[in-house]
């Protein structure tokens, strides 16, 4: 099956910046990487995220784990001007 393409670019948070999301396989090679719990991005589950409003903050959820063969939606936040592609920018992957 084709993805392409396998990436977006747009503002997925709202906070004016650039973000990139591109879908990715997770395999057996890189599986201690991605659940690497000092790893410097958040792997979360989106089923398990509740939908915010304006006047309810969503407290952090419990750390997702990806498996051999799942599908990862990786998404890049951007900083400011230069968005996702600022050295600031952080990965945030949704299992």
């Amino acid at each position: 099956m084709s993805r392409e393409p396998n990436f977006a670019i747009g503002d997925f948070n709202g906070d004016g910046s650039e973000d990139l999301a591109v879908a990715i396989k997770a395999n057996e090679g890189s599986l201690g990487d991605i659940n690497n719990e000092l790893a410097n991005w958040s792997l979360e589950d989106p089923r398990s995220i509740p939908n915010p409003t304006l006047t309810n903050r969503v407290p952090p959820n419990k750390r997702a784990r990806a498996e051999k063969g799942d599908t990862l939606l990786a998404i890049i936040h951007g900083v400011g001007a230069e968005g996702w592609r600022a050295a600031e920018a952080k990965p945030n992957i949704r299992a």
